[in-house]
């Protein structure tokens, strides 16, 4: 691995139309310079975020294996910006499939959200084994490999890493940051740990099965009772009610969601990753697609970032 702390993006990379805005930064269409490979860089601006804080996600995702958390490729440190590149998946954000799926089809049978509901719980499972709170979990920051979310080989992955934090069994956070409407009672308090990830998978869920926020502000995440539509099998409720739980101590732990009987029958479907190779998957048009860059890309890293992740309180 080279020690090269600074570059310049567009020496590695062409970059293309911009595909979104992150919690800090903004995100571009990007492929390596003599390659077709499909990549997605997010640039952010040392100077709108912290520089920890930016170091800190770069950091992180560079360590994060797993099938539904975004994969980093490349970090490179310009003298203003760091640019982050990642996978690129094709099929939007969960909240745009969704808009297309209610658009085109209506609401989403419960049994057809199963191998959704799976992949989301390993995310945060992993995560949260790795002692890592995301705390921004929402449809906006779960990608799609394709547009047909229902299809059951679609993946799903985890990304938008600038709202991480350490946690521990003991330690308490009490920064503010996320999105209101997936708060759960005790991140309103400002006295949370590791289980506002998971009632915000419960909001994302309720929101994909329903069509419809299960809360609207503080007072209903307080007081309100979940109602679920009829037909909507036991099983399904009680899935949705164990993240929903407003106990903080009686709500469902990333092992307990992992191992629920609702998706404990299914099981994702392994990418593998071999070296050299950024990924290997089907697009929609069911062609296998294989995406490859240099090793002198994939090799630039921070040399002196910290061997911790910083909290960011």
């Amino acid at each position: 691995m080279k020690n090269r702390e600074y570059g310049r993006l567009l020496d590695s990379y062409n970059v293309g139309n911009m595909l979104g805005e992150g919690t800090f930064g903004i995100v571009f269409a990007c492929k390596p310079i003599g390659q077709e490979t499909d990549c997605a860089v997010k640039i952010v601006s040392k100077v709108e975020a912290p520089f920890d804080k930016i170091k800190q996600e770069a950091w992180l995702l560079q360590k994060m294996n797993h099938p539904n958390v975004i994969k980093c490729y490349d970090v490179i440190y310009q003298k203003h910006a760091v640019c982050i590149v990642m996978e690129r998946l094709r099929g939007g954000n969960l909240i745009q499939a969704m808009e297309r799926h209610w658009e085109s089809k209506g609401n989403f049978p419960a049994m057809s959200t199963i191998h959704l509901c799976s992949q989301m719980a390993s995310s945060m499972h992993y995560l949260h084994e790795r002692s890592i709170i995301h705390r921004d979990v929402k449809g906006d920051n779960f990608l799609c490999d394709r547009t047909s979310i229902e299809d059951p080989q679609c993946r799903i992955v985890l990304g938008d890493f600038g709202t991480v934090a350490r946690g521990s069994a003991t330690e308490r956070l009490r920064g503010k940051c996320g999105t209101r409407l997936y708060w759960s009672p005790e991140f309103y308090k400002f006295d949370y740990s590791f289980k506002v990830d998971i009632w915000a998978m419960g909001v994302t869920l309720f929101v994909l099965i329903y069509g419809r926020f299960p809360f609207r502000d503080e007072r209903d995440v307080a007081t309100k009772i979940v109602r679920h539509s009829k037909g909507t099998p036991t099983e399904c409720q009680d899935f949705l009610d164990s993240m929903l739980e407003k106990e903080e101590e009686k709500r469902a732990d990333s092992a307990q969601v992992l191992a629920h009987p609702w998706i404990a029958g299914w099981r994702c479907n392994e990418v593998q990753h071999d070296k050299g190779r950024l990924c290997t998957y089907s697009d929609d048009s069911d062609s296998e697609v294989s995406t490859q860059i240099p090793d002198d890309v994939s090799s630039r890293s921070f040399e002196n970032a910290s061997s911790e992740i910083p909290c960011g309180f």
